[in-house]
């Protein structure tokens, strides 16, 4: 008798997929939404076929959304984890609308953090999104080669990002560790 080990598909497992973007997407449990970021990498490096299912569903979910809300930093963090191991998507993504639509999210957060200025109160987090947003963005700017096609092919976009660098290099009263992390990151790519 043969014994045969067949590995399990985490994606078989679940036992709906709009269920489960469901939960990734607005479950307030942080642990609920790492285990199914977690699920989601390991599933991604199985097979091609799964990759690409799982950056179809994370690349629709985004282009969804107009704002960066509490429950959304695994998606961008499995967003980065699909554009670091696959150049194929990130070309992809660089040339479509997707790339821009993520520089809009980022400046306005932005936009958002300069608006808080104003309140006098401090928040120590303030600019968590504006970071996570941000780091997506170096890992489409850190190529070259993906550097020199937004300059020529994106300009306003670079202009954007030059433009949101300042504004956050204006701030007085609101400062945390997450807005110098942004700052540096924009300081690298300018």
């Amino acid at each position: 008798i043969k014994n045969v080990i067949k590995l399990f598909d985490p994606l078989e497992t679940i036992i709906s997929q709009d269920f489960c973007m469901q939960l990734f997407l607005k479950c307030s449990s942080s642990s609920v939404r790492n285990l199914i970021a977690s699920l989601m990498k390991d599933a991604s490096s199985l097979s091609d076929k799964h990759f690409d299912s799982i950056s179809s569903l994370i690349v629709e979910s985004i282009i969804k959304k107009n704002k960066f809300n509490e429950y959304d930093m695994q998606l961008y963090q499995v967003l980065s984890f699909l554009l670091q191991n696959s150049k194929k998507l990130r070309v992809h993504t660089l040339q479509s609308s997707f790339f821009d639509h993520i520089i809009q999210l980022l400046c306005n957060e932005v936009d958002n953090v300069l608006s808080s200025e104003e309140n006098i109160s401090l928040n120590l987090s303030i600019g968590l999104q504006a970071s996570i947003l941000m780091n997506v963005v170096k890992i489409y700017l850190t190529p070259l080669p993906d550097l020199r096609y937004v300059i020529n092919r994106k300009t306003e976009l670079m202009v954007r990002v030059f433009t949101s660098y300042f504004k956050l290099r204006s701030l007085l009263i609101q400062r945390s560790k997450y807005l110098d992390n942004c700052m540096s990151m924009m300081k690298e790519i300018i």
